[in-house]
């Protein structure tokens, strides 16, 4: 009998070892390989070799839920193909580089896939393309590519802890403008994107195909050579503790349309605006820091209208602290504190707008000098406001308009 129990066991063990998935087998203990250039991969492996001078593509993935341990090693092209093709999904690619080849790493369609580790740089074209969802990017390096850093088109990826420097174009680059696709909720943490020739960070939709629900947390944007971070026709946007310095344009510029809150950034040393907001409405401006940059801190523009922007710290601007301009109505601007800048530390050219607590003082000295022309608070008449302070400001009359309440403390 216990023979009997044990043979029909052993029959049960192997039955169910026998109706795993293909992919569930190729996801067995990644087993040590050489390969060759343009060889499909079906099974989880340990690369032991490099890779020069590929004609075409260096690895491809042939099958779903396999891990490619790339082990520190190198998969080097000739200047076209991929580096790593991939259109399975559950699929892996970590430790190691990809460099040479027209594109880095395509993600191309599936979904779950994960890349760690990876450094891919001086492609001829972008170091990444990931068209897909739920796939996560962590812990990898895209520098010196011949366009962008990542490109992205697909919902609900993970990037976080990456870098993308020295890329021609943009860093991190999600648009599925002008086609079927979306791209809706995806999320950066913790990225560098720096010394880029254009935006570090652009977030990219338009009128027929927005991208929704993108959160942007703890990046890095410097020294780009257009903006930081840059949203367009982009709705429910999250953009909160980021820093964005030292780049050619804005630090955080967002236009065309977008919604959602730009809470507790900080943005120093820009060319021309801290924050940058351009026929956009709705967007909840909180507790930012603003310093340091060469025109204005803050500046509303173009039609952007009912903005709450409150609780924000906007100094040493070389133009005005914060600016509302060209009809741009319903905005509130209160309990800010704008001082310290070359122009005025509030200016609006319209009416329509409520400011309130909000502390404006010592503004006005551009280059350090002194010729009567910065207020604390230069608004029309007929501008909501209460409990303002201004005082020490270039201009002795401190606020402009007869009926702004102002304290002179």
């Amino acid at each position: 009998m216990r023979r009997a129990r044990r043979l029909l066991l052993g029959l049960l063990i192997i039955g169910s070892v026998g109706s795993l998935s293909p992919a569930a087998r190729a996801a067995g203990a990644p087993r040590p390989e050489t390969i060759t250039c343009g060889e499909p991969i079906d099974h989880s492996i340990t690369v032991t070799n490099d890779l020069f001078e590929c004609p075409g593509d260096g690895i491809v993935s042939a099958a779903d839920g396999i891990v490619i341990d790339l082990a520190g090693h190198e998969i080097g092209g000739k200047g076209s193909g991929t580096g790593f093709n991939n259109t399975n999904s559950h699929v892996t690619l970590k430790n190691g580089t990809i460099t040479g080849f027209y594109q880095g790493i395509v993600l191309g369609g599936g979904l779950g896939n994960v890349v760690r580790n990876v450094h891919s740089t001086s492609n001829g074209y972008d170091g990444l393309v990931l068209v897909g969802s739920s796939d996560v990017i962590r812990d990898s390096t895209f520098t010196e590519n011949g366009f962008h850093g990542v490109t992205i088109c697909g919902d609900s990826n993970r990037l976080t802890r990456n870098s993308a420097t020295l890329n021609t174009h943009i860093g991190y680059w999600l648009d599925c403008s002008g086609s079927s696709l979306s791209a809706n909720n995806n999320s950066f943490t913790s990225n560098i994107a720096d010394d880029n020739g254009s935006n570090g960070i652009q977030i990219n939709g338009d009128v027929n195909n927005p991208v929704r629900g993108t959160k942007l947390r703890l990046n890095k944007a410097s020294a780009n050579g257009y903006s930081g971070i840059s949203l367009e026709g982009s709705l429910d946007n999250t953009v909160s503790h980021n820093t964005a310095s030292s780049n050619t344009k804005s630090g955080i510029a967002g236009t065309g349309g977008i919604t959602g809150a730009l809470t507790y950034n900080r943005t120093t040393g820009n060319t021309e605006r801290g924050i940058y907001v351009s026929a956009s409405s709705d967007l909840h401006v909180i507790g930012n820091t603003v310093a340091r940059n060469g025109e204005d801190g803050m500046l509303f523009d173009a039609g952007s209208n009912n903005n709450v922007v409150r609780y924000n710290k906007s100094s040493g601007n070389a133009l005005a602290g914060i600016s509302v301009t060209n009809s741009s109505t319903g905005n509130t601007v209160t309990s800010n504190s704008a001082v310290h800048n070359g122009f005025h530390g509030i200016f609006s050219d319209t009416s329509d707008l409520t400011i309130k607590r909000n502390r404006t003082n010592n503004n006005g000295f551009f280059a350090g000098t002194a010729d009567g022309t910065g207020l604390g608070i230069d608004v029309p008449a007929g501008t909501i406001n209460s409990a303002n302070r201004a005082a020490h400001n270039d201009d002795p009359h401190q606020c402009q308009a007869s009926d702004v309440n102002c304290y002179r403390a």
